[in-house]
């Protein structure tokens, strides 16, 4: 009877094992999550806790039957009896013991372990230690293989025969570097893979076969070891040559090699079995790879990595040597196209003569006949077990052939492969004809040429000229088709085929997006891996730097604020209600703000997620022109605007996606088949766990599901987006329900124009599953795993877990998201509230609660990403979870104004000190968190100059008081290289928690359970200086609103009775040509808020960059307007007298405008003027053309100028009249051209007067846009292109000199001279005589207003137009249709400005080639270069490359 209980609670117990098991085995997948799921793990840890309570009863039946038991520990307090460390502390205890277990000399041997040695329990003292590890900082960072690193030289020393020991600073060691190895009292232990006195000496290597003597091969290998280095090999590089082909391999061709560092190594030759010899073709083609088996014969090295030679780094690869570490077998390759095999291409062994006589052994007996002789061999030996060699598959980026990568790449775009592997082209790179600027269109730019061709110009200068003439150089030889070093033979195979694809080869869908622009094959950076942008999370620059504040428009503010009882419908927020709250968002510090769906809903849609029509804005919001005045709201106060987009479902619950009445109402996918017909819903949690087909293919809690697949509705949203973006000038968009949408289609947002930074809300606890959906070059992605760990740990409960899970966390977890923008939250309109969470249990503290929020809080936005703050987080919402329907997400959406604005709230203030400091550290992206200390209750980690302090403690605190956080703790950690001070910034006096941290001494900090932020005392001072100009300026401003006249800032302008009509047209962004590499283009710097890395060529596409907002064209006009240009103004004033009040119009933003009007504009006197102002009304209205306009000849041309074209009717009809206040000289001639000269009004003479000029209007037009924060737009395309068309309509031109016209004929090399002015051409007279012999006319003109007519002439003949950079620049405005544009750029050492006729060909469509000429630091006005204003004048004058100047123009012209 009890032997059957026995067995039965055996098989309950087996049982409950089983299906635990079965539960964490479907956990460890890679599973959609919901919100929902959470409970469901929490059901599972219960059902474990009932495995171990299963445990103990069987165990204690046991015992009552009498089986043997292991007896429970006594545990002894300081000074008890104790035989192991274990017996002086509870047995449950989690962190740190105070107590050790000191051994003594009693032996007992009837311990359960056999034996053990009776001691003492002792307390701790200070800097105890038993390991080394104990002594040093855990770093983030991992080594090669993967294992955790340590910081710092302090080790455990310890006394001869005892176990303990003290932490010590290995002074021995400090002046000492052991390379990949670590240091002990002044001696190197090395890691495997080196060796030395120092670790400095690889015993790894790269190695190659090399024989024969063909040309090609040897600059294969040349461009291969040239392109190992740059990527950072410091290994052996090895040519194998087997001897029977010494004769034949060219002396010369092994010195070469020998002169770029590769070392030569002579080898019996290995042949080629009968069997597989027999074949011709495998004896024709493959007769000496055998000899690749020499390898391992290498056994002086621990590992070698065999290329083949037909292979290339690519520019942005991971460093070659962590090929070595990645290889933990005795051979590993990557998998071949066929996944049965391996590719030999790239393999690495460990060497071994053993192995390689067994190798030889079976290689004679093979009889199998290999297509691919050595790979497939390879393949079968390792299978077969009793041969013991285990075959390990490497990552694909070590090979991409196995991939056909290549195949589809063309430009500069990343592949996300390390080495690129030419091995199934139809044609290979050395004998592909060279890809120079204007001989090839973007369809035969494949990108492992541009690479290789890039690393060729390198180790071969002579192949960077294109023809015979500019062959002739020392060390150059012209070889019919190319050019190159006389040291190696000409070879007729090299460089003269065409770019052929093979049969089976796909079209290159990348060729239509990136445009047929001129590009050069030299233009990337020689080493990428310095940029500043690699450094950074991937696109991270094009996000908000600080945070994120998310915001449903229906619940964050409103103009009629009133209590909301029905939380599932409308509550009346809207956009002019958020626009009056946009400085409650600057006080928060956040820079960017995520907009829930502004589009159209259905009934009770308040949340933008029922979605009704795509085409309109939502009414209940309010209109389209308040998107807009939004956008430049938030543009003018420096946050970027994310829109959400809801691309995977339409209409409500109620819509039928199968009945044709009911989605017709849907616009604009309004019939059944633009939807899943799939007969499933998810709403449960086992919906979600079903695969990803039913993810994207059922209806989320019902929604009618967008059929993706369907082309109509695939490109129709697709256009929409576009569309959405380009409309309102967003900066970005959250696209809702990621993981129900087809991942395809995901993937090819957008399918036109400039990328959109996109993130995705992907709901699941696994972090590669996760970062797998931010792809491209902009995305970004919900930190859910980050969330989850959160949740487990700030929630109290008996499943909370420790702090240590969070830096488990980091160091696991983190880094899986391989370096993409993860975006951090506590709260999101999906979940609810964290802080009742925090409390729906019931029966926490309110103060445990607040502290347990804050610290969650710092942990949130002190995280590796970017914070994204739900509206009210900041107000302490909760909200509150519908039980009885958990569908019922409403409860937790309470409108702000239930809970206030209040900015003195201790969260608040939190919240504004952690977002100040990530502002002031450029959102803290270019440091990594590196836990420094970890226990139960309290995680330490530092990231740059930020150390993080939380707990999860609650309150009141039971963490003891001054306990010592971390040995050695500051050592090469952020600033801390020399003895700071670090403050509490969030404690509400700072300086009173304060720290001093010295690099090699312990360091202590005050814990409680409040979360911590320290920073260097120096930040807590410019703190405190901000707030305080802060409240200054708010004063200035309160005080001024008070005055009369009134200066309004362009965002106020609607605060005046009868304000200006104001429409806003966001400009598109500009496709750029390609940059070459070693130019430097520098933007303008009021564009820019934040440290803006200097971009690549192959992101540096676009104009505006990404992550700089698009421009506005802001089009007003001012009825009742008045001018006023008083004496010695410059620019005047606009303004209007409403209820006898004058209003002042100030073009920029409220920062700005005192220095813009105040500075420039006698008020008093305008004011006294404004009274008696309506005596000079004109009678016309007015187009304003000098309106925020600099009247230089640059802005004059592209910036004044074209605004005339939408007006240019009424000016030529006499209907409205046209008013400059300055620069009329320099546009006289084109308004004369354009017949409106006659009908112009402007002052006597240009600014500034002696006396005052002013007029009134009926109306006052006028352009403008907001600066300096938000970019100055200094032309409009669609302008531009009106202009253009109306200058090519007038009929004062002969037919051959119309203007902007395509010259049909073969045209002139036109010169724009820039005579004596700044940066003027000093051989300009050698560079025109060297284009002459091009075989084009030349002609020189230099523009000027006075000869406007004749440079016009001029370039209505040109072909190419070429000039240094400056305002002359401009004229190619007038330029006919398809213009090959040549800037001749200074290339100096600070950023002078000079990004303008880059964009501006752009966007006259025009090709450009900028050329750098650098500028030593002798060549240039050092006092005027300090100076933006007269930065373009500090260049005295240029010497251009002129045969490079010529080279170019002729690839051009070819």
């Amino acid at each position: 009877m009890r032997g059957c209980i026995h067995m039965a609670i055996l098989y309950q117990l087996l049982y409950a094992i089983l299906a635990n098991l079965l539960a964490t085995a479907a956990g460890s997948e890679c599973q959609a999550r919901s919100e929902a799921d959470v409970e469901l793990a929490e059901e599972r840890e219960l059902a474990e806790i009932d495995v171990q309570l299963l445990q103990t009863k069987v165990q204690g039946t046991m015992m009552r039957e009498g089986e043997t038991g292991v007896p429970k520990r006594v545990v002894s307090n300081e000074g008890g009896v104790c035989w192991s460390s274990e017996d002086c502390c509870l047995e449950d205890a989690d962190g740190y013991c105070p107590l050790f277990c000191k051994e003594g000399t009693e032996i007992d041997t009837h311990n359960a372990k056999g034996w053990e040695v009776k001691g003492q329990c002792m307390k701790k003292w200070v800097g105890y230690c038993r390991e080394d590890e104990q002594c040093k900082t855990l770093s983030h960072a991992k080594g090669e293989s993967g294992d955790p690193t340590y910081i710092g030289n302090a080790i455990c020393f310890r006394s001869a025969g005892s176990l303990d020991g003290t932490c010590r600073n290995d002074t021995m060691c400090d002046a000492m570097s052991c390379g990949r190895g670590s240091c002990r009292w002044g001696k190197c232990t090395c890691d495997f893979g080196v060796s030395g006195d120092r670790c400095d000496k690889s015993t790894e290597a790269f190695a190659f076969l090399f024989y024969g003597n063909s040309s090609e091969n040897l600059i294969s290998v040349r461009v291969l070891v040239k392109s190992m280095r740059a990527a950072g090999a410091t290994q052996d590089i090895l040519a194998i040559v087997p001897k029977n082909m010494i004769a034949t391999t060219p002396q010369k061709h092994l010195d070469i090699l020998t002169h770029d560092g590769v070392k030569i190594y002579f080898t019996d030759p290995i042949p080629m079995p009968p069997v597989m010899d027999a074949d011709p073709v495998i004896h024709k083609r493959w007769s000496g790879v055998m000899n690749k088996f020499a390898v391992w014969r290498m056994t002086e090295y621990s590992q070698v990595a065999l290329l083949d030679t037909d292979m290339v780094f690519d520019v942005d690869s991971e460093s070659p040597g962590k090929i070595f570490s990645e290889c933990s077998a005795p051979l590993c390759a990557v998998r071949d196209g066929d996944s049965r095999f391996m590719n030999a291409g790239v393999m690495v062994i460990t060497p071994s003569g053993q192995r390689l006589g067994h190798l030889l052994q079976v290689l004679a007996d093979e009889q199998h006949h290999f297509a691919m002789p050595e790979q497939s061999f390879l393949t079968q030996y390792c299978k077969n077990k009793k041969f013991k060699m285990k075959l390990q598959f490497l990552d694909k980026k070590w090979n991409s052939c196995v991939g056909g990568g290549m195949l589809h790449n063309t430009g500069w775009e990343s592949t996300g492969y390390n080495v690129l592997h030419s091995c199934s082209w139809t044609g290979k790179p050395p004998n592909l004809k060279m890809c120079f600027p204007g001989t090839c269109d973007s369809n035969q730019e494949w990108h492992t040429v541009l690479v290789w061709q890039f690393f060729h110009m390198q180790v071969d200068s002579c192949v960077r000229h294109a023809n015979e003439s500019s062959c002739k150089q020392n060390h150059c030889q012209w070889c019919g088709k190319y050019c190159g070093t006389t040291q190696i033979e000409c070879n007729k195979k090299l460089f003269n085929q065409t770019y052929i694809k093979d049969k089976d080869e796909p079209d290159i869908q990348e060729a239509a997006r990136l445009g047929a622009l001129t590009r050069s094959v030299w233009d990337m950076p020689e080493n990428t891996s310095q940029q500043e942008w690699h450094n950074l999370p991937v696109g991270s620059w094009a996000w908000p730097q600080v945070a994120m504040y998310q915001i449903l428009i229906d619940r964050f503010a409103t103009t009629s604020p009133q209590h909301c009882e029905k939380l599932n419908d409308y509550c009346g927020g809207n956009l002019p209600g958020l626009m009056e709250k946009v400085s409650y968002l600057e006080e928060l510090g956040v820079d960017g703000i995520v907009l829930s769906p502004v589009v159209d809903q259905m009934p009770h849609g308040y949340h933008g997620y029922w979605t009704k029509d795509l085409t309109k804005v939502n009414p209940a919001y309010g209109t389209e022109e308040d998107v807009r005045q939004l956008v430049i709201l938030l543009h003018e106060r420096r946050m970027k605007v994310i829109v959400d987009v809801n691309m995977n479902h339409a209409g409500s619950q109620k819509v039928n996606a199968s009945n044709p009445r009911d989605v017709s109402i849907l616009k604009p996918f309004n019939k059944p088949e633009h939807y899943h017909s799939d007969n499933c819903s998810l709403i449960h949690d086992s919906d979600y766990e079903r695969g990803s087909y039913f993810l994207e293919h059922c209806k989320l809690y019902g929604l009618p599901d967008f059929n993706h697949e369907n082309p109509i509705v695939w490109q129709g949203l697709m256009q929409w987006v576009r569309d959405h973006v380009d409309k309102y000038g967003f900066d970005g968009i959250r696209v809702d329900a990621a993981r129900h949408i087809n991942r395809n289609f995901l993937n090819h947002i957008p399918e036109t124009g400039p990328p959109i930074p996109a993130y995705y809300e992907v709901v699941n606890t696994d972090m590669a599953y996760v970062a797998g959906y931010a792809t491209g070059d902009y995305g970004s992605v919900y930190n859910y795993p980050l969330y989850f760990v959160l949740k487990d740990i700030f929630v109290p409960g008996p499943k909370q877990k420790p702090m240590s899970a969070l830096g488990d966390w980091m160091e696991k977890q983190l880094p899986k998201a391989q370096g993409r923008l993860m975006l951090n939250f506590l709260d999101n309109n999906d979940l609810p509230r964290f802080l009742y969470r925090i409390g729906e249990g019931g029966g926490v503290p309110e103060a445990t609660m607040m502290a347990l929020y804050h610290n969650a809080l710092l942990a949130m936005m002190g995280m590796e990403g970017l914070p994204a703050i739900l509206f009210g987080s900041e107000q302490n919402a909760r909200g509150r979870l519908n039980y009885s329907d958990p569908l019922k997400v409403d409860n937790w959406r309470q409108p702000l104004w239930h809970h206030g604005y209040n900015t003195s709230s201790a969260t608040f203030k939190l919240m504004k000190k952690v977002l100040w400091v990530r502002q002031r550290t450029n959102g803290l992206h270019a440091f990594k968190c590196i836990p420094v200390y970890m226990d139960y209750q309290v995680l330490v980690w530092t990231r740059g100059p930020a150390i993080f302090v939380v707990s999860n403690a609650g309150q009141p605190s039971k963490i003891p008081s001054q306990r010592v956080l971390w040995d050695n703790a500051t050592a090469g950690l952020g600033p801390y290289g020399t003895p700071s001070m670090v403050c509490n910034i969030l404690d509400e006096n700072p300086f009173q928690d304060c720290g001093v941290l010295v690099p090699g001494n312990i360091s202590r900090l005050h814990l409680t359970g409040d979360p911590k932020l320290y920073v260097p005392k120096e930040y807590i001072t410019e703190y405190v200086a901000v707030l305080k100009a802060k409240q200054k300026e708010g004063e200035r401003i309160a005080k001024e609103e008070q005055h009369d006249p009134v200066v309004l800032p362009f965002t106020k302008w609607k605060a005046m009775p009868e304000p200006p009509v104001v429409q806003i047209q966001a400009q598109k962004r500009v496709a750029r040509s390609w940059r070459p590499g070693d130019v430097t283009l520098n933007g303008n710097p009021s564009w820019v808020w934040h440290d803006f890395p200097q971009l690549p060529p192959h992101l540096d596409k676009w104009g505006p960059p990404l992550g700089m907002p698009v421009p506005h064209v802001i089009s007003g006009v001012l009825k009742d307007g008045c001018f006023h240009l008083g004496p010695g103004e410059k620019d005047g004033a606009v303004f209007a007298r409403r209820a006898n009040k004058t209003y002042v119009l100030c073009p920029d933003s409220p920062q700005y405008c005192p220095r813009v009007i105040d500075d420039q504009v006698n008020l008093t006197a305008l004011h006294r003027h404004s009274l008696t102002a309506g005596s000079f009304k004109k009678e016309l209205p007015v187009l304003h053309l000098t309106f925020d306009v600099w009247y230089g000849v640059y802005h004059m041309l592209i910036s004044a100028l074209p605004s005339i074209a939408p007006r240019l009717d009424r000016l030529r009809n006499g209907t409205m009249q046209l008013f400059l206040h300055a620069g009329h000289h320099y546009v006289a001639q084109v308004l004369s051209v354009l017949g409106v000269e006659t009908n112009v009004l402007r002052p006597p003479a240009d600014p500034p007067l002696k006396q005052a000029f002013s007029f009134c209007a009926p109306e006052i037009h006028f352009d403008l846009s907001t600066r300096p924060q938000y970019p100055r737009f200094e032309f409009s395309v669609p302008y531009l292109a009106e202009f253009r068309r109306n200058l090519l309509a007038t009929d004062d031109w002969m037919e051959e000199f119309r203007p902007c016209r395509a010259f049909k004929r073969q045209g002139h090399i036109v010169v724009l001279s820039r005579g004596h002015s700044a940066r003027a051409l000093g051989n300009e007279d050698e560079m025109v005589q060297a284009l002459k012999t091009l075989g084009r006319p030349v002609e020189v003109v230099t523009p000027d207003p006075e000869n406007f007519l004749h440079t016009l002439q001029t370039l209505s003949r040109a072909e190419v137009l070429v000039g240094a950079h400056g305002a002359n620049m401009a004229n190619m405005l007038f330029a006919p249709d398809g213009m090959k544009v040549v800037e001749i750029v200074p290339q100096v050492p600070f950023k002078m400005q000079d990004y303008h006729f880059w964009d501006l060909a752009a966007a006259l469509n025009f090709t450009y080639l900028p050329i750098g000429d650098k500028v030593m630091p002798n060549e240039y006005d050092h006092q005027l270069a300090l100076d933006p204003m007269t930065e373009d004048k500090a260049v005295i004058s240029m010497h251009v490359d002129v045969d490079e100047v010529k080279s170019l123009i002729a690839s051009l012209l070819a």
